[in-house]
């Protein structure tokens, strides 16, 4: 028999590190940051779960610190909007600069946009394993690195 699923305590993202510090002054001036993401089943089952309000927990990919599979950033989860023709419904006013194709020259393109609030990194000593979580069956995962959204049962 399957392991009862726990109910959803909060996300798992990964994000390139250069959006991450990007997109934290926007959510200062703007209250709120938007990432892209393909995974919208992922969003639509948080936002079922009532997920307004929940913690993300974040691996910054492509850190220059390298730290692994390390959670660096944390934010809190508002909702996600459907894209229109792949773009933010809002433009590029929730995006952080660093996704501008004025920025690299590249367009990104996404189905879906989740939007969080008090997003920052966390202190050194603050940081921890990705070990530390666990998914909607109870199991931790070991050395664990994300490649999209992760629905959590347990923030450890």
């Amino acid at each position: 028999m399957a392991a009862e699923e726990r109910a959803v305590a909060g996300l798992l993202a990964t994000v390139p590190e250069e959006h991450l510090v990007s997109g934290e002054e926007v959510c200062r001036t703007q209250g709120t940051v938007a990432f892209g993401s393909d995974a919208w089943e992922v969003f639509s089952c948080l936002d079922r779960a009532d997920g307004k309000g929940l913690p993300v927990v974040i691996y910054a990919s492509q850190s220059r610190a390298n730290l692994g599979p390390t959670i660096s950033w944390t934010a809190t989860y508002v909702g996600h909007v459907h894209s229109r023709n792949g773009a933010h419904p809002r433009g590029e006013v929730l995006r952080p600069p660093t996704t501008s194709s004025a920025h690299d020259g590249r367009c990104e393109s996404w189905g879906v946009y989740w939007e969080v609030e008090d997003l920052h990194s966390l202190p050194p000593e603050k940081c921890y394993p990705i070990s530390r979580l666990s998914d909607r069956r109870g199991q931790t995962y070991k050395a664990f690195i994300p490649r999209g959204p992760v629905l959590l049962g347990g923030l450890g």
